[in-house]
């Protein structure tokens, strides 16, 4: 029996035991567009979304800097950007690409676009490290300066006698003696100075030296932007497949129990329809082109039947029931034609035929 799928509850045939079921457009196609659709809806184009795994969706890029092309995949994305240029040039999201180049060179980073409306091209912000949320439009990618607040660097020296006979000092926080003593100036032991070390102080100020950068502390994780609605992670419509279940679904074999029209055809008053499991109605109308007492009229029929075991329906028609006073009759069959008798007509009439029987398919 058919299934849905367990994530996104879409409606899937099971070719082992829906071969037979009428083929339903709304339940296995309108229904699950539908809510593949209704999926992006919940992203904007401009978001970031922010992942501390690699997501696999068409719909988002990196903020690495990337140039876009309008006229690739992400157009609508660019056409976005586009409209906004074109409302605000010089709105504080957009630079030029001197500027972009510069900022990357310098910091590492730029937070803005470039939109090269001559190509149709958007540069992508380059963005990593510490994100600021902001309440003011203009202030949008706006690099802001480093400034951290550090802890102070304390320490001190008492009972030091700068030139005195002799000084017991106590040394605190980030200074610390050199050599041996503490007596300074004339003593016989006599220090050569002091150390200043600010880790002593504070341990946020450890290190080698060698680092002059003072970081924050950070996670890192993959900051990308949403540049289409209409794709979301993990989500992969296989079209290869998609035709290879609608074109078994359509197989004869599959419909011949619902009795399926699978050939029509009509060409003025000749017509005939083909079924799935080989059903075949078709008909037409001639006129009765003489005034004889009887007259034969070989039809030829447009589909030719497995066998003469089909059913044939005849009948003349006019303004007046006398015009075919014994009516017409079908005889002499054969697969392919069979013949129309007319009796006691007295004037031109149409004749109308109707067919029915199984054909090879």
């Amino acid at each position: 029996m058919s299934e849905y799928t367990p994530n996104l509850n879409l409606f899937k045939y099971n070719p082992d035991t829906d071969g037979k079921e009428v083929f339903s457009i709304t339940q296995a196609l309108n229904h699950n567009w539908d809510i593949l659709d209704n999926l992006g809806s919940g992203r904007n184009i401009g978001e970031i979304v922010v992942s501390t795994l690699p997501l696999e969706d068409a719909g988002l890029h990196l903020l690495d800097g990337a140039l876009i092309d309008g006229s690739g995949i992400y157009s609508e994305f660019v056409q976005y950007i586009a409209n906004l240029y074109s409302n605000n040039p010089t709105a504080n999201y957009f630079t030029d690409e001197t500027s972009w180049q510069s900022s990357v060179s310098t910091y590492g980073v730029c937070g803005k676009f470039v939109y090269d409306s001559m190509d149709n091209i958007v540069r992508l912000p380059k963005v990593t490290g510490k994100i600021d949320g902001t309440t003011d439009i203009n202030a949008l990618g706006d690099l802001e300066p480093l400034f951290v607040k550090l802890p102070n660097i304390t320490g001190g020296v008492t009972d030091f006698f700068c030139g005195g006979p002799s000084g017991s000092a106590a040394i605190t926080g980030a200074f610390s003696a050199k050599g041996s003593g503490h007596n300074y100036g004339g003593g016989s032991s006599g220090g050569v100075g002091f150390d200043f070390d600010a880790s002593r102080s504070s341990s946020v100020y450890s290190g080698d030296g060698t680092d002059t950068t003072i970081h924050e502390q950070a996670i890192n994780v993959l900051l990308y932007i949403v540049m289409a609605t209409s794709n979301k992670t993990d989500i992969h419509v296989d079209i290869d497949e998609i035709a290879t279940d609608l074109n078994c679904k359509v197989d004869k074999a599959d419909l011949a129990e619902v009795q399926c029209v699978i050939e029509p055809y009509v060409n003025g008053t000749s017509w005939y329809r083909v079924y799935s499991d080989g059903w075949c109605e078709q008909g037409g109308k001639f006129n009765a082109n003489n005034t004889a007492t009887t007259a034969s009229y070989t039809v030829n029929l447009l589909k030719s039947y497995k066998d003469t075991n089909y059913s044939i329906v005849t009948c003349g028609y006019s303004n007046h029931a006398d015009q075919f006073k014994n009516g017409v009759a079908p005889y002499s069959f054969t697969t392919s034609s069979f013949v129309i008798q007319t009796f006691n007509n007295d004037a031109l009439q149409p004749i109308v035929w109707q067919a029915s029987g199984y054909i090879e398919v």
